[in-house]
């Protein structure tokens, strides 16, 4: 085979290999079993010969094993090469790096006869050490791309001049929150609108002239609104700009800083020309007034031009040179804070703390001072100084209770507090150990607690003691204390003794125990509130505590109440009712105030008809309650839950419902019940009474047959008759109950009571009916009745029939206030009023009524 392919090759390959510049092998495979391990070299050209600096006569017929690993794959990687090439006909080209040669090699191989392997070496070191440079230059690129603080774009140009954008830097996408990704290839407006047409216009001049643009912009960016100064490169390749490289800086702090400046000169300005405080500008050099605020003209009693003419050394009492020192430093900032005594015009001489310090004003230096009369305080320090000598005495008196130790834990020192605390005197306590004078324990527990200093000594450490500490008083009395021990040490830092500082928080645990209870309860009734409520009904949802029945309230008659006799009064009425059920239900029954006028209960291992039977004895011990000032009534639903299956929330939804149905049916009687209770009130509070009601009633009656009233009529007559005052019971106590007359105050209090009746009426359905009628019941004929000062027609019929009846009782039966008169007087201001105060036709028909009626009663 080996002659055969020498003839082949020379015939065929010889002249071209022999050329060649690449190496050039052809080896035959030398197997292992199956599996090629080893190659002999059958030819080489002259080449490969310089490669591995051997002669082509050395080198064929020896085994690749002997020479190819020098070129930079070992034994096992020709082996493997050899199988992928020869065996499983698979072409390879790979680089490998010679160590022996300090070279890199692009190895080609490939086979066209069986058995045998073709290999080129090519030597592309120069190659490789072009791309590392390349790769470094790009390395560096992208540092410098990168690692510049300035926001870095390359946009990429058209044919058309159009900007495109190719790439951002790390700054650009910091500053701007937009990235490569977000803004490759489109176009400035095209990624941020409108606002982009200046770019777009810079753009193409740094197009047209080849040569860098500088501007400023502003953007609206994800980032936020931000001013840049930006310069426009060209990247020019044959003559045209390919490429545009925008470098922007973010100068909206330095845009900020520059207003700023300007803001603060105007304040400065306005501060030195406004200020209260005295303000003198001095050149350091020779001391000159430079300036002087109006302030300090007030001050030191010259005019701005006199002291602008003066020196420093004028007005303080320092000597010259004296004053140029602490000038100096001042200007050096050696120090900020003087102390002078300044003269002003008149002679006085005062104590002045001066702040000084340079500044710059038109690039030349000047001392900036403000001056401060402290003449009085430095009397009150003085004094202040004597009084502090004085109170030293006193020192032990104030603040905590503080207690002092040695080393050995024994009481070397009490201030008073402390005496007062523990029970024990400075002279009894002193060289006693600190747990016979400082008895601390475990409000928990009731066991001893860890003595502080103890503790202190040990560590030499700072120690607080523990949450519900409690000292034990001599006397026996048990006070809440929090305290801390602190070492005291020498000045070698050596432990010589423990100060211990507590002091007596009863008080403040037990507010904060209050707040705690206000937390989880209602402040007006004590019940619990609906949020701990309803964390509670979470905590009952068990099945060891089934059935568990639910019970919502709404009490009857709050808002009523409320209108009537203030919110006072409907605070008194919740209270009532939180009592009626707190006193019926169990111990182990949780109630809580479920909202407004609403209440809820939860009450475990109970059945519904023991929840039933709660609730009729709630609405008992209700109905026995007093009318004060109305009847407490609540409406309740329950519902009960005995499976687990069942939502407890739904539960709680079906009770409310029941409430609300509960609540309308019984509607009706409630609201009687409250009427009944209204007027029970009136009869008590004021001097109306039942007789009085039943005598208008009697007139009405006759009066209303008289007047052809039609029955609808005659019932709200009868009604009206009984209750036409019932506002009068929103009134307080001492105007209706008052012997005398009525101030004018106290009258138009009273005036008001026909607004509270008509309130009361429209708010149940059984007296809406009149609600106008008692509005209207004091008004006068002649329009000079109150309270909306109708007149005429205007004036409802039953009213003003009401009004006629109302007055001839009221003139007829004796008052506390006012004696009675006789029915023919009676009848005699009644007509004299008619016209004015009464409708004068409705008078008519009464006086015959009534006459008759008298009449009647005479001859009968």
């Amino acid at each position: 085979m080996r002659d055969r392919f020498q003839r082949e090759f020379r015939l065929d390959y010889q002249e071209i290999v022999a050329h060649m510049t690449e190496g050039f092998a052809y080896q035959q495979l030398i197997f292992q079993g199956d599996r090629p391990v080893d190659a002999l070299f059958l030819e080489v050209n002259r080449a490969f010969a310089e490669i591995i600096g051997q002669t082509r006569e050395r080198i064929v017929g020896r085994r690749g094993a002997e020479l190819l690993p020098a070129l930079g794959i070992d034994a096992a990687g020709w082996s493997e090469l050899y199988v992928r090439v020869a065996v499983e006909g698979e072409p390879l080209r790979l680089e490998a790096y010679s160590t022996a040669f300090g070279r890199w090699f692009q190895i080609s191989a490939f086979s066209y006869e069986r058995d045998c392997v073709a290999l080129i070496f090519q030597d592309i070191s120069a190659l490789k050490e072009n791309q590392l440079k390349l790769e470094e230059i790009s390395h560096e690129y992208e540092t410098i791309f990168n690692g510049t603080q300035d926001a870095i774009t390359l946009y990429d140009v058209g044919p058309d001049g159009e900007l495109r954008y190719r790439r951002l830097n790390r700054s650009h996408e910091s500053a701007t929150g937009l990235t490569t990704a977000q803004v490759s290839g489109k176009t400035p407006q095209e990624l941020l609108g409108e606002q982009m047409r200046q770019l777009e216009a810079q753009g193409r001049l740094c197009i047209e002239r080849k040569a860098p643009v500088v501007y400023q912009e502003e953007l609206s960016l994800p980032t936020g609104v931000r001013s840049w100064s930006t310069a426009l490169s060209p990247v020019i390749r044959g003559g045209r700009v390919v490429q545009v490289i925008a470098a922007r800086r973010d100068i909206t702090e330095l845009q900020r800083t520059i207003r700023a400046l300007q803001e603060s000169e105007q304040r400065y300005s306005s501060l030195f020309e406004n200020s209260h405080s005295v303000m003198l500008l001095i050149r350091p050099g020779d001391g000159r007034i430079v300036d002087a605020n109006p302030a300090a003209c007030r001050y030191y009693g010259y005019s701005r031009e006199a002291l602008q003419n003066m020196n420093i050394s004028a007005i303080n009492a320092l000597p010259a040179g004296q004053v140029q020192e602490e000038m100096a430093a001042a200007g050096r900032l050696e120090r900020r804070q003087f102390h002078f005594r300044h003269r002003l015009a008149g002679g006085t001489v005062r104590e002045v703390e001066v702040f000084s310090g340079p500044v710059r004003i038109g690039g030349e230096p000047y001392l900036f001072s403000i001056v401060h009369d402290v003449t009085e305080r430095k009397q009150a320090e003085a004094a202040l100084y004597e009084e502090k000598e004085r109170l030293k005495v006193t020192l032990h008196s104030i603040g905590d209770a503080v207690i002092t130790t040695d080393i050995l834990g024994k009481v070397t020192l009490l201030n008073e507090v402390a005496e007062r605390l523990t029970g024990w005197r400075l002279e009894e306590a002193l060289g006693r150990p600190l747990n016979q004078v400082f008895r601390i324990i475990n409000e928990n527990t009731r066991l001893p607690c860890e003595n502080p200093v103890k503790k202190v000594l040990e560590t030499g450490l700072t120690a607080e003691l523990a949450n519900h500490t409690a000292l034990i008083g001599r006397d026996g009395a048990e006070r809440s204390i929090a305290d801390s021990g602190a070492p005291i040490k020498n000045a070698d830092g050596q432990v010589f003794g423990v100060v211990l500082v507590f002091r007596d928080i009863t008080e403040q645990k037990q507010r904060e125990e209050e707040i705690k209870f206000l937390s989880f309860h209602d402040k007006l009734t004590g019940l619990y509130n609906r949020a701990f409520f309803e964390e509670a009904i979470v905590n009952f949802d068990h099945r060891e505590l089934l059935p568990l029945s639910l019970i919502i309230g709404d009490v009857n008659g709050l808002k009523l109440s409320n209108d009537i006799f203030g919110h006072s009064a409907g605070d008194r009425l919740l209270v009532r009712i939180a009592a009626v059920i707190r006193e019926t239900c169990r111990p182990e029954d949780f109630i809580a105030r479920w909202g407004g006028d609403e209440f809820a209960v939860i009450l475990p291992r109970t059945s519904r008809q023991q929840a039933m039977e709660i609730c009729g004895r709630i609405k008992e011990r209700c109905d026995r309650e007093p009318s004060e000032p109305i009847q407490p009534s609540i409406a309740l639903g329950t519902s009960t839950k005995v499976d687990m299956a069942q939502n407890i929330h739904l539960l709680l939804k079906q009770a409310e419902d029941r409430m609300y149905r509960n609540k309308l049916l019984e509607g009706k009687s409630v609201r009687n019940s409250l009427i009944a209770s209204l007027e029970k009130t009136l009869f008590e509070r004021s001097f109306e009474t039942e007789e009085h009601a039943q005598r208008m009633l009697n007139i009405a009656q006759k009066l209303g047959r008289a007047a052809g009233l039609s029955s609808s009529e005659q019932d709200e007559l009868n009604l009206l008759a009984i209750l036409h005052d019932i506002g009068k019971i929103g009134i307080h106590d001492s105007i209706l109950s008052k012997p005398d007359r009525l101030t004018a105050e106290e009258w138009r209090e009273m005036e008001k009571h026909p607004e509270i009746g008509y309130r009361i009426a429209q708010s149940s359905p059984e007296l809406a009916h009149i609600a106008e009628l008692i509005l209207a019941h004091h008004e006068r004929w002649d329009g000079r009745g109150y309270p909306r000062g109708i007149s005429g027609d205007q004036i409802p019929r039953l009213a003003r029939i009401i009004s006629i009846i109302d007055a001839y009782d009221v003139m007829t039966h004796a008052r506390p206030y006012k004696a009675a008169i006789g029915h023919d007087e009676a009848i005699a201001e009644i007509r004299r009023c008619a016209g004015n105060q009464f409708d004068p036709e409705m008078v008519k028909i009464f006086i015959a009524t009534v006459d008759h009626r008298e009449a009647t009663v005479e001859n009968g």
